[in-house]
């Protein structure tokens, strides 16, 4: 990683390089040479530098302001915040990049005791500070707690899923707990009918001893649950919703307690 990328025109390369050697000699390392490696496109190598710069040091002349290269590295550096313009010309930066006071090398003689050079290296200390040294803390911890939009959305989604999730198991539960008391209402009643014989009055016919007439006798004789129709009837329908877990009313449920079982 370079602390300074180095933008200029190329007829300003000699200009360039001498300030690239007094920056390096000063202790800062500089990305000037326009080299691309093997295997690797210009484009990339240039993405790479820019990318892994702590600073970027603008060259402008009458050539650069023209050079659609020159403007477009110096547009990241002004989108990312490091840029540093220095005149070697006297010539307008582009407006868009004229509100950044630029350091003035127009009348430098190229040596490191010019008070020009000074000029440019006391801005390079209040931006990296002293060469060699580490980023400033608080532009670490920035770039740590920074959280981009995708991210904040992608977190969103993820909230809203587990609220989702959350409300899901919730309904299932309480479904399970509601069909759980169903079933024990329902083998509660199956029960208590089961063991509970329908018992209804029988007549029966005696001869009474002292007329010889036949007189009715009533006594209690068993007979079938289903002797009493429309009370099983409404009963087995009940059950039957209950079993196959539909919702009952409480009209239903009341019925179900109080009928059912005297059945």
């Amino acid at each position: 990683m370079a602390d300074i990328f180095l933008s200029y025109a190329e007829e300003d390369r000699e200009r360039a390089r001498q300030i690239a050697d007094l920056l390096e000699l000063c202790g800062w390392s500089v990305w000037w040479d326009r080299k691309v490696p093997a295997g690797k496109t210009w484009r990339q190598v240039l993405e790479e530098s820019i990318h892994s710069m702590r600073c970027m040091v603008v060259l402008w002349s009458h050539s650069s302001i023209e050079s659609r290269w020159v403007y477009e590295e110096a547009e990241e550096g002004y989108l990312a915040n490091k840029l540093l313009p220095a005149l070697i010309e006297r010539v307008k930066p582009p407006l868009e990049l004229r509100s950044i006071q630029a350091a003035d090398l127009i009348a430098w003689d190229g040596s490191a005791e010019a008070p020009e050079f000074h000029q440019l290296l006391s801005s390079l200390e209040s931006m990296l500070g002293k060469p060699g040294a580490a980023p400033p803390a608080p532009l670490e911890t920035e770039k740590k707690h920074t959280t981009t939009p995708k991210q904040k959305a992608t977190s969103s989604r993820a909230l809203a899923i587990g609220l989702c999730v959350i409300f899901v198991a919730s309904l299932l539960y309480i479904g399970r707990s509601q069909r759980d008391d169903y079933r024990e209402a329902v083998s509660t009643s199956l029960t208590s009918e089961q063991e509970a014989p329908s018992i209804e009055q029988q007549p029966e016919k005696t001869e009474s001893p002292s007329s010889g007439k036949q007189v009715r006798n009533y006594s209690q004789t068993a007979t079938p649950a289903n002797s009493v129709k429309s009370p099983k009837k409404s009963c087995e329908d009940i059950i039957a919703r209950a079993q196959l877990s539909e919702p009952l009313s409480e009209k239903d449920k009341l019925f179900l307690q109080q009928e059912c079982r005297k059945k």
